[in-house]
């Protein structure tokens, strides 16, 4: 009688490398969904932390620079803004306690921790981390008439004067007389570098007295930089023009940032 052989079961090596190129392929497919979706979560996690930065940041300065010169009691001279730059403010309150008791509050940038600071005695504190810039501008009443100066755009339109101090005399941001602050103002019109934009001389004495509104820019910036982004945006903050693939810092070449402006009006403070 005729016998059949069987072969031995089992996988063959070409069977098994195939097996194992599938399984590489699948794994590593696997590794980059991770890897990405874990990445993507970092980036949302980072950007979420800028904005509640750059939030409570502008909360404390627009809540308490709305009330400079706030002294219901009149018992010492009525507090106002002592001293205003582009980028500090500082200015006296009452502390509402019905005291009397005046507070001298201070808000600066700390530039070498990249911090909001605010001092009302006793010392800066931190008010907000990753912050890349802080500017500010001023609306102010020169020919007391109740109203914030102003002066007229191109078209023909008034628009109120946002200046900063320099030498003495307010210098409206609005070099081109457009209408709006944007990087098409001096001294490099549309230069995507990082300067200071001069203005232009209003002819108006600074008198601290006389201002009315505080345009307050606050920048943040994520904490953590991304290798896949490059930041080519431009940001205006008070009479700084800020381009970070351009400003001699590399570090903030790859970060997110946020860039929040609002403008406050001095309600204690003639208007």
């Amino acid at each position: 009688m005729p016998t059949t052989q069987h072969k031995d079961m089992g996988f063959t090596l070409i069977e098994l490398m195939i097996t194992m190129v599938i399984s590489c392929l699948v794994l590593g497919g696997i590794y980059m969904t991770f890897n990405s979706q874990s990445k993507s979560y970092l980036v949302q996690d980072d950007v979420a932390a800028m904005q509640q930065n750059v939030r409570a940041g502008v909360h404390y300065l627009e809540s308490e620079i709305r009330m400079a010169g706030y002294n219901p009691g009149g018992v010492v001279p009525a507090p106002t803004i002592t001293a205003a730059a582009s980028n500090s403010i500082t200015f006296e309150m009452d502390d509402g306690t019905g005291t009397g008791t005046i507070n001298t509050h201070t808000y600066s940038y700390n530039n070498a921790n990249r911090i909001l600071d605010r001092n009302i005695g006793g010392g800066a504190q931190p008010v907000a981390e990753d912050i890349q810039a802080l500017g500010f501008a001023y609306a102010y009443d020169a020919d007391a008439d109740n109203r914030m100066d102003t002066y007229t755009d191109g078209t023909g339109q008034d628009r109120i004067i946002w200046a900063v101090p320099s030498g003495g005399s307010w210098f409206n941001l609005d070099t081109n007389n457009n209408g709006i602050i944007d990087d098409n103002d001096s001294p490099n019109p549309g230069a995507s570098v990082t300067q200071a934009i001069v203005g232009v001389n209003t002819g108006d004495s600074v008198n601290l007295d006389e201002i009315r509104a505080v345009r307050i820019s606050l920048l943040a910036r994520a904490e953590a930089g991304d290798s896949s982004f490059a930041n080519n945006s431009i940001y205006i903050v008070g009479n700084q023009k800020i381009a970070p693939l351009n400003d001699g810092d590399s570090s903030n070449d790859d970060c997110r940032m946020r860039l929040l402006t609002t403008i406050v009006m001095c309600r204690n403070m003639g208007l």
